[in-house]
């Protein structure tokens, strides 16, 4: 099993949990483990402080899942092709790559924070805003980030209708 502390604990690096030669083969043979280090002292509080809140305290998931879901309607909602996501990290697809960047920086200047990501994280023609919610997000938040999204549209000259753009895989 392997696990990242990156995205869902707020922390860097990961995990790899196996058998014993597996692991062994991993610590000593694999090119991305060869040279990495344990992590700091810190980051491993940090981590273990995420985990205590995700057991005891639950109803952050459910508020988690909330604002994702009012998020990724509204998106939909405002004609935005948002795939198949299920999760807090939803892409809102465009295109082409500098519509992508031009549509972050109209983001931008209206005080939301959204991540371009274009080829070659992703196929050419399918660069997509990465648009992540967060359990502290407020109702009102998610809200100005729809209205954000609806301006935007009107500031970007190469937006792209959704049906004009392949589903994301």
């Amino acid at each position: 099993m392997l696990g990242t502390f990156s995205k869902g604990l707020g922390g860097i690096g990961g995990f790899a949990a196996g058998p014993a030669d597996l692991i062994d083969t991993l610590k000593h043979q694999a090119r991305g483990f060869v040279f990495s280090a344990a992590l700091p002292p810190s980051t491993c509080a940090g981590l273990i402080a995420a985990m205590d809140v995700i057991e005891n305290e639950p109803f952050w998931l459910t508020r988690l899942h909330e604002n994702a879901n009012l998020m990724r309607k509204g998106l939909q909602q405002l004609d935005y092709n948002t795939g198949p996501s299920v999760s807090a990290v939803i892409p809102v697809i465009v295109g082409d790559d500098l519509t992508a960047y031009q549509f972050a920086r109209a983001m931008h200047a209206q005080g939301i924070y959204v991540s371009p990501v274009a080829y070659p994280a992703v196929k050419r023609g399918l660069a997509r805003l990465r648009v992540s919610v967060m359990a502290t997000h407020t109702h009102d938040d998610v809200l100005q980030a729809l209205r954000a999204f609806e301006k935007a549209r009107a500031m970007v000259p190469g937006l792209r209708a959704p049906a004009e753009l392949e589903p994301a895989a």
